[in-house]
């Protein structure tokens, strides 16, 4: 028998707590498994977490096929600026470029307004004297001895690691800028090259640059830990294949990874829409809302038709969190999902106005929460619910983290409740009752800016935090059902399981529509196809017959903007191109609610999207450790009433005892391993044929 193909295995890695799972493909069976993150040396926890899991289910790292990761390792190199030391080579007249961005003011009437500043500044850029217009013709050729020049003189003065060549119009011919990295490589193997027309190849400069100098200042970190990560997993015994999650919840080989760390900027945040899209494999009455919430942020999103959503663009570094247009724009597949600043994590205090805020400061892993004994000095959410009663002293992380009730009353009686004139239980509640305020108010901008009724959805809610505050964030929003997966502290690792080897590129043509021909229509494609495919097949060894979606950007001549335009599941290219005129005008009117059927259109941008290797199924997995025994109450807990002002009793379950079909009314607490299910009075409780926790919210 070989062994080899029997095991595959899923780590996310988080600012707090760092998640695990593991599928036994032969005998159907999860196991999972939850610990601090390490932020000092990620490496640290992923080694101490995967030795415990496979302790755990009895497997040798030899045994498993394929580890499927998701880290925030990129994202947090570009928040905290702890990139390499990056220049710039740009065409001559446009090296103001990233401070120009787009002239937009994405906060018409403040008169202070803020801008991130760039991540490469203007003593680190210099400009080249080529130049090729908007056709793709050269009108001014490259000269190597100005290219040398300008990385000689940005080595020798601020000695940078990387270097990002940006040059105008080279999505329509990146000779030029494939021919700079060609020389700095030869003469300067020691600098990382990026350039944009390969990062992604699109028609806006500002925001192709950008991306192109994120990916190459986050190269050398990202390398890094990928290599110390597969020189560990290979002294380890591991054989398989390590992947890694980009931003659109596919997963690609770890070669392709070190290339372009810019698609991994989203890749933590995707990881919690994956296991969404196995659960609507079973809800196909409604559409899912995704709550995720872990130490640091929660992410919201929609699981639509069984799929989420997905966009093209995305920013990192915002000066404000919820203001568009406040951070550094990034162009990469991505999924649809929105980031705010509330986690177990987010510190409790009091604004300017003397109103109680929570977040954005988180206080991540180390030091944590005050109530985990390794020095936190400030109340978090996960001491306001501890001192509300909502978690059990003793059974945080089954027992393993031994939270102390006392440090947590002490952190939020000394900082808040004296400055409240309130008792700490009630100030405690003041916490949990804003971090769910904070939360609704996000869901509601979601659903408002895509046109979404979140009350016709289902709330699933994933991550360590999230059942804790489910049921009463569906109560404020007047949504009818919660869906609370098993080991649902852990559910982005297990969704990881079932995270296809796929890719997506986009390459921008601009051409009217009326001067394209079929055969230009499927040559472009098909360059577009070959390109992917040549890129994820390169190293390991994908087989079968890949999955293709095609699809388009289009608009009307002389506007702006586009809109994509996506055909029926199953369309050959020649249909999709005999159908154009008629889908771009059905979408434009589904937007717009009008249509302007004797204006020209044009295409602008071409995207492919291509999958390799299948999503595997854990749909007829058990999870191991689940009990047979009845799900009669394991015991009490004082839990604090904000109605009576005083702690009541509460029963509390043990989830790993429920079975499917069982009901239950609140008021309760439902714990397991990774988290705590908080059922408020007149809740119902039903468990399905998944295990899954379907609460009506009374």
């Amino acid at each position: 028998m070989n062994h080899t193909r029997q095991f595959q295995i899923g780590i996310d890695i988080g600012g707090t707590f760092t998640d695990f799972s593991l599928s036994d493909q032969e005998r159907g069976r999860l196991h999972v498994h939850k610990q601090l993150s390490s932020p000092e040396n990620s490496l640290q926890a992923v080694c101490e977490g995967l030795n415990t899991l496979l302790s755990t289910a009895g497997v040798q790292l030899s045994e498993v096929s394929r580890i499927n990761h998701a880290t925030t390792l990129v994202a947090n190199a570009v928040l905290e600026r702890k990139g390499d030391t990056t220049g710039v080579l740009c065409t001559k007249g446009f090296i103001s470029v990233f401070e120009i961005g787009r002239e937009h003011r994405y906060d018409l009437y403040d008169l202070r307004i803020e801008y991130p500043e760039p991540l490469v500044p203007l003593p680190l850029r210099r400009e080249i004297d080529e130049r090729v217009n908007s056709k793709g013709q050269i009108e001014n050729d490259l000269s190597e001895r100005e290219v040398l020049e300008a990385v000689q003189e940005l080595n020798s003065r601020h000695g940078i690691d990387s270097l990002a060549v940006c040059f105008i119009n080279s999505y329509r011919n990146p000779a030029h800028e494939r021919r700079a990295g060609e020389i700095i490589s030869r003469d300067f193997p020691g600098i990382s090259v990026s350039t944009s027309a390969d990062v992604l190849p699109s028609i806006r400069e500002y925001e192709r640059w950008t991306t192109t100098v994120i990916n190459a200042c986050t190269r050398s970190i990202f390398r890094t830990y990928l290599s110390e990560l597969d020189a560990w997993l290979k002294d380890s015994g591991f054989v398989g294949a390590l992947n890694m999650l980009v931003s659109d919840g596919g997963v690609v080989n770890i070669d392709i990874a070190r290339q372009y760390p810019a698609r991994l900027l989203a890749s933590g945040s995707a990881a919690a829409a994956l296991v969404c899209g196995q659960i609507s494999k079973s809800c196909t009455d409604a559409d899912l809302f995704i709550f995720d919430m872990g130490g640091t942020t929660t992410k919201l999103g929609l699981i639509r038709n069984g799929k989420a959503q997905k966009r093209y663009e995305t920013e990192v570094g915002r000066i404000y969190r919820n203001k568009t247009g406040s951070g550094l724009p990034v162009l990469t597949p991505v999924l649809d999902l929105d980031e705010i600043a509330a986690g177990g994590g987010s510190v409790a205090a009091i604004d300017q106005r003397g109103v109680l805020q929570v977040g954005p400061e988180s206080m991540g892993a180390i030091p944590g929460p005050a109530c985990f004994g390794f020095g936190g000095e400030q109340p978090t959410v996960v001491d306001a619910n501890l001192l509300l009663g909502y978690y059990g002293a003793g059974t945080f992380l089954g027992g393993k983290l031994k939270t102390k009730p006392d440090l947590a009353e002490l952190v939020i009686t000394g900082s808040l409740s004296e400055r409240l004139a309130a008792t700490s239980p009630r100030t405690a509640w003041g916490i949990h009752e804003t971090v769910n305020e904070k939360i609704s108010a996000a869901i509601k901008n979601y659903s408002a800016e895509r046109g979404i009724d979140y009350r016709k959805c289902r709330l699933v809610a994933s991550g360590g935090g999230a059942p804790a505050h489910a049921t009463a964030i569906a109560r404020k929003l007047g949504m009818e059902k919660v869906i609370i997966p098993y080991a649902s502290g852990v559910a982005s690792a297990i969704g990881l399981l079932s995270a296809p080897v796929s890719l997506e590129s986009l390459q921008s043509f601009r051409i009217p529509l009326n001067e394209l021909t079929l055969e230009d229509f499927m040559t472009r494609f098909t360059q577009l196809e070959d390109s992917i495919l040549r890129t994820i097949s390169h190293g390991d060894g994908n087989a079968g017959k890949p999955e293709i979606v095609r699809r388009l950007d289009m608009r009307y001549q002389g506007q702006g903007f586009e809109l994509e335009i996506n055909p029926p599941a199953g369309t050959e290219m020649k249909s999709f191109y005999t159908t154009l005129p008629d889908l771009f005008h059905e979408t434009y009117e589904k937007h717009f609610f009008t249509r302007f059927p004797d204006r020209d259109m044009e295409i602008i941008n071409w995207k492919a999207e291509i999958t390799v290797a299948g999503a595997m199924s854990i749909d007829s997995h058990v999870f191991a450790g689940h009990g047979n025994n009845s799900g009669a109450p394991a015991g009490v807990r004082n839990v604090y009433s904000h109605k009576e002002n005083r702690y009541v009793e509460w029963p509390v379950y043990n989830r790993y005892a429920l079975r499917q079909g069982e009901k239950l009314s609140g008021p309760m607490l439902i714990e397991e391993r990774e988290s705590t299910a908080v059922i408020h009075e007149d809740d119902a409780v039903e468990v399905d044929d998944r295990l899954n926790l379907i609460v009506s919210p009374g």
